[in-house]
């Protein structure tokens, strides 16, 4: 027989209760080797889906010796039930039925010789006078109850066996007995195989720890050696030292460690760092001692010590620290940064070790703050006021200047306590510098030969010298008032290509006053005055590719330090006193994807060459002075967008030849997020929530506040003009809103739970899709603000999203995970591409091609039969000859002054 017996039974009743019986005769008594003792039918595990159903319930019923009956009213009322019985007692052996009582009852009439039907409950009709006597059953009402139906149920063990033992032709007790000893063998077995495998793990964890620790190794040393090539690889300072010092905690070699000393060509030598593990903008730095302290956005001071570990933090209610001012022997500082919550600047006294506040105080007319050798608070206000407060911001004494004065720019006071003030009068707008005495009368004026608009000042108190810097880049030197000892003009000396739209930052005295720092556009000057006497006056120009916000000297031995936006650094440098870098800063070369058609564009100089990504046709070139550029769109065929974080351009393209003309130059306030040409709007992040919004055709600029938490990432316009924005920040949900045309807010959308990096409209404008940095793809409804769709469909970050405009594909880049994937309307990939780097940038050439930027290489992706071609260019010329013949697909967006680094790992 192919069973040894059948389980006949009611579903409803003994839907747990079978399959268990059933497991108990497969084990019982089994030995190790045999998959079960007893083969057991149960229609719910021998029969698959099949419309044939009863033919194989016929087949199992014959290929069975005994059929066991699970007697109960639901069974003795079953179909299915009845016409197995039915079908047994035709075909088999009464003798070889087997009932075990789940439920109700069985009675037996001696006197008719047949099941007493008035009282019996349990058995279908199909069994009357079918016995010649009373058969054997079990009786398993009790145990069916019981919660453990195992082996391990005595009970439940003894009924099994009743059933098992006939079956087997045995006793129960021989039953029972087998079982033991097979259980004894089966732990013996169980024993020795486990015995064998814990020494053969042993040997094979000991083997793994020697392979594991080489390939560590091995791992380590080219881990380290990829840190190196993308150091040398990178667009900016920041990303390249990061990464030099990350491939030095690796294998601090050597070769390794003088990279991280003197880093590629470097005009000045770098020797430290603090990475302060925080992107926000540095604003304000000091140093005292072994102590740093450093002003950033949001209102945080924090105190470090030399290794970069933080000593101490606080927030104050300020938008950022604009300036810490130190006093050494009271183990203060004095703090200042405006605050946007009552509209008014607030000032602090801070203890220099806990950066707990002391005291405080708030004034609307602020414009310029001093700290005086005595210990004394000047605050300059508008109308030309100074107040004089104590440490504990009381107010002590004040000063009326002349009545000319409207604005106080920088405020300092000399050893005889005079006031010496960079100021703006009425009814001019140029700057001056004056001195008045305590009184507030006017004593003397710092003059320039050239009457030029004055920036910046500073003063140097122990030499009782004044410095200052005007429009055009000069620098001035004073010791008396009136009196100019010299002027350092950068744009004469060919140092700086100065232009009329530059940004000045830090102008600083060294301790001792014999150098001064100029910072004009990021470029860092370091003057020396030890040899002014003979004639001789010597500079060093940092060209960093890093935005510097803040430069502080560190001591008077001849070190500054550098902080600046989003870069989560500061740098420590030394300068030896002599002109490092004369040579022209190196071309830089920039690849962009444009915004909204299929095409390129490098920037080479101050030559931006267009090419058709269909063909890689050169299309257009245009000439614009914009440098650092990060946006480019095309607003026509004739039309250009070209703009950096400072500034943007709109040109125009002549057919004569080729050459440009500049229609619109404007500087703004923030990183342009979109471009909507069509209605004459160019939409900004102006940073703390802030959407600025330039009118193209009026030249206005306004702003609309978005959001208290996090930055703003993308600006989408929908074809009816309404505006659809978004973004947040790391551990900050993230948010999503839609603006009318005018820029009344028409909805905030909910349920937002992580930062939203973009999103794109459907082709009717009733419905927008979204990507966040966890990777999903959300489909959102704009009428009622539901989601439509809710997917994962990037393994990490998703950055940007596009489609096609006559197709429902989208491609999404995957941040971390370094992929860019192609999906449908409901977010069913269709496709994914992998890459060595983080995608960037991408661009639709076609509705079956598709142009992004991974790393420093530009692709050419098809969404069928994958890549194209790739190869990444690494020297200048293999860019020259790209430009020559642009069979080769491939350009590198980060050639800049890393580019002229013939370096190469040995």
């Amino acid at each position: 027989m192919r069973y040894d017996g059948f389980i006949s039974y009611s579903h409803f009743m003994d839907i747990d209760f079978a399959p268990a019986f059933q497991s108990g005769l497969h084990r019982l008594g089994k030995p190790w080797y045999r998959l079960r003792q007893l083969n057991i039918f149960r229609d719910e595990t021998d029969l698959s889906a099949t419309p044939k159903l009863w033919g194989k319930i016929e087949e199992a019923l014959k290929s069975s010796e005994y059929l066991i009956l699970l007697a109960s009213p639901k069974a003795a009322a079953s179909e299915w039930v009845k016409k197995e019985v039915r079908f047994w007692i035709d075909n088999k052996e009464t003798n070889k039925i087997i009932i075990i009582l789940t439920s109700g009852k069985i009675a037996w009439n001696t006197l008719s010789t047949d099941f007493d039907w008035k009282q019996t409950s349990s058995l279908p009709t199909e069994l009357e006078g079918k016995f010649e006597m009373e058969p054997l059953y079990i009786d398993c009402t009790k145990v069916r109850k019981s919660i453990d139906l195992s082996l391990n149920n005595p009970q439940f063990k003894s009924n099994v066996a009743k059933v098992s033992a006939p079956i087997q032709g045995i006793t129960v007790k021989e039953l029972i007995d087998r079982d033991v000893l097979e259980h004894r063998k089966t732990i013996l077995i169980r024993n020795i195989v486990i015995s064998v495998i814990l020494t053969f793990i042993a040997g094979l964890i000991i083997t793994s720890i020697v392979i594991l620790k080489q390939r560590n190794e091995a791992r380590r040393i080219a881990k380290s050696s990829e840190y190196v090539v993308r150091a040398l690889n990178k667009v900016s300072v920041t990303q390249s030292l990061s990464s030099i010092y990350q491939a030095y905690q690796l294998n601090p070699n050597p070769y390794i460690a003088n990279l991280l000393t003197n880093f590629g060509e470097n005009p000045v030598t770098f020797y430290k760092w603090i990475d302060t593990g925080d992107s926000n903008a540095i604003w304000s730095m000091a140093k005292e001692g072994n102590i740093l302290y450093t002003g950033c956005s949001k209102g945080f001071i924090r105190a470090w010590d030399q290794q970069g570990k933080l000593l101490a933090v606080n927030e104050l209610p300020v938008q950022s620290i604009d300036n810490i001012i130190t006093i050494k022997k009271e183990n203060l500082l004095v703090v200042y940064g405006y605050s946007p919550q009552n509209s008014k600047v607030f000032v602090a006294v801070l203890d220099n070790k806990t950066l707990k506040v002391k005291a405080s105080f708030y004034d609307p007319d602020l414009t310029a703050l001093y700290v005086t050798k005595d210990k004394k608070i000047l605050t300059g206000k508008t109308g030309g006021k100074i107040r004089i407060l104590n440490l504990s911001c009381e107010v002590t004494d004040s000063v009326i200047l002349n009545k000319a004065t409207k604005t106080i720019n920088s405020l300092f006071q000399d050893s005889s306590g005079n006031f010496i003030v960079l100021m703006e009068e009425y009814g001019t707008n140029e700057a001056v510098i004056r001195k008045f005495t305590r009184k507030g009368i006017a004593c003397g004026t710092y003059t320039t030969k050239e009457n030029y608009e004055l920036k910046k000042a500073d003063f140097h108190y122990e030499n009782n010298s004044l410095l200052a810097v005007d429009h055009k880049g000069t620098s001035y030197l004073w010791y008396e008032a009136g009196l100019a000892l010299t002027n350092f003009s950068l744009a004469d000396e060919g140092i700086l290509n100065l232009k009329n739209d530059q940004r000045f930052g830090p102008l600083r005295f060294s301790p001792s006053g014999n150098q001064f720092i100029v910072t004009i556009n990021d470029n860092c000057i370091i003057r020396q005055l030890n040899g002014y006497v003979n004639g001789k006056i010597k500079g060093i120009i940092s060209l960093l590719t890093e935005r510097i916000d803040q430069v502080e000297f560190a001591d008077a031995e001849g070190k500054l330090l550098t902080g600046g936006s989003s870069s989560g650094y500061i740098f420590f440098w030394n300068y030896d006193g002599y002109l490092i870098e004369t040579k022209t800063n190196p071309a830089r070369d920039q690849v962009y994807l444009c915004k909204n058609m299929p095409t390129y564009c490098i920037q080479k100089n101050e030559s931006f060459k267009i090419y058709n990504l269909k063909d890689n046709a050169l299309y257009a070139e245009i000439k614009s002075s914009l440098k650092n550029c990060n946006y480019f769109e095309m607003i026509s065929d004739v039309t250009f967008l070209i703009a950096n974080d400072s500034c943007f351009q709109v040109l125009f393209k002549t057919t004569a030849n080729q050459d440009t003309r500049t229609g619109i130059t404007c500087n703004i306030k923030g990183k342009i997020l979109f471009c909507d040409y069509k209605n004459n709007r160019l939409f900004s992040n102006n940073g703390n929530g802030f959407l600025g919004i330039y009118n193209l055709k009026t030249k206005k600029d306004t702003a609309v506040k978005v959001t208290k938490d996090g930055d703003i990432l993308f600006v989408r316009v929908a074809p009816d003009g309404n505006v659809l924005t978004g973004g947040g920040e790391i551990s900050v949900s993230g948010f999503i809103k839609i603006y009318s045309e005018n820029l009344v807010l028409l909805r905030n959308f909910t349920g937002i739970n992580s930062t939203v990096n973009d999103a794109v409209f459907s082709a009717d404008g009733k419905s927008f899709s979204s990507v966040d940095d966890a990777g999903r793809f959300i489909k959102w409804n704009i009428g009622t603000g539901k989601q439509l769709l809710n997917t994962q469909i990037a393994m990490g970050i998703a950055t940007r999203i596009s489609s096609i405009k006559d197709g429902n594909l989208f491609v999404i880049n995957g941040m971390i995970a370094n992929e860019a994937a192609v999906i449908d309307k409901w977010g069913n990939k269709i496709q994914t591409f992998q890459f060595d780097k983080e995608v960037n940038d991408l661009v639709f050439i076609d509705k079956f091609r598709i142009a992004l930027i991974s790393g420093n290489s530009l692709y050419k992706v098809y969404t069928i039969d994958g890549f194209l071609h790739s190869e990444r260019i690494a020297s200048r010329e293999k860019l020259e000859a790209l430009e020559k013949n642009m069979d080769i697909f491939s350009i590198n967006s980060g050639i800049r002054r890393q580019l002229i680094m013939q370096k190469s790992l040995k």
